[in-house]
C-alpha cells in the first residue's frame, strides 16, 4: 500500500459523504463533529479504517489529538499503517 495523508483524507472525505448522506461537503480542516459526524458514524468510520487499512484504532489507542479534525485522522491512520 503506497498510501499519504493526502491520498487517505480524500477516501476519508469520500466516506464521510456517505455517512452523512451528503448533506454537506466535508471540510478536512475542520473536527468530525462540525462534518456531520456523530457517535454512530464515528463508529461507521472506525469499521471503514479497519476494512480498508486493516487499522483498528480502538486497539492501538486513538485520542482527542487523532480526530481534533480530518487530517489528523488521516494522519493517525497513516502512522497504524506504518506500524503493521
Amino acid at each position: 500500500m503506497n498510501e499519504t495523508i493526502e491520498s487517505i483524507t480524500e477516501q476519508l472525505l469520500a466516506e464521510i459523504r456517505i455517512v452523512t448522506g451528503g448533506r454537506i461537503t466535508p471540510d478536512p480542516a475542520r473536527p468530525l463533529a462540525d462534518n456531520g459526524i456523530n457517535s454512530m458514524g464515528f463508529m461507521e468510520l472506525l469499521v471503514f479504517i479497519e476494512q480498508k487499512w486493516g487499522v483498528s484504532l480502538v486497539d492501538q489507542g486513538i485520542s482527542a489529538r487523532d480526530v481534533a479534525d480530518i487530517r489528523a485522522l488521516a494522519a493517525r491512520i497513516l502512522e497504524g499503517i506504518r506500524r503493521a
